[in-house]
């Protein structure tokens, strides 16, 4: 499983604090639109940051890809099990019909 890091664009060049804390009162001068939205609240997922949201979604599509696999092979592995289920009761079902 992936892990996906909510953190800034680092172009925006903030002085780093702690892992997830950065100084805001800095302004660098960025033509990154992500750094005017950022912010230190820990209770904004994604920090309404469009870089972050596309991170999210990439990781998204690679879980639901996998998903998607797994789906694939279980509907199949059951698909098989269903159609030897009905051979195998069509036979029984013959051969009592001949006695």
């Amino acid at each position: 499983m992936t892990v996906v890091t909510y953190q800034k664009d680092t172009r925006c060049g903030y002085p780093v604090v702690n892992a997830s804390y950065y100084d805001l009162s800095f302004h660098p001068v960025s033509p990154v639109k992500d750094c005017k939205l950022y912010k230190n609240s820990k209770a904004t997922k994604c920090y309404n940051c469009d870089s972050c949201k596309a991170a999210v979604t990439e990781c998204m599509k690679t879980e639901w890809r996998v998903v998607a696999i797994f789906n694939l092979v279980f509907f199949v592995v059951l698909s098989v099990i269903y159609f030897v289920g009905c051979c195998a009761r069509r036979n029984a079902a013959s051969s009592l019909s001949k006695f």
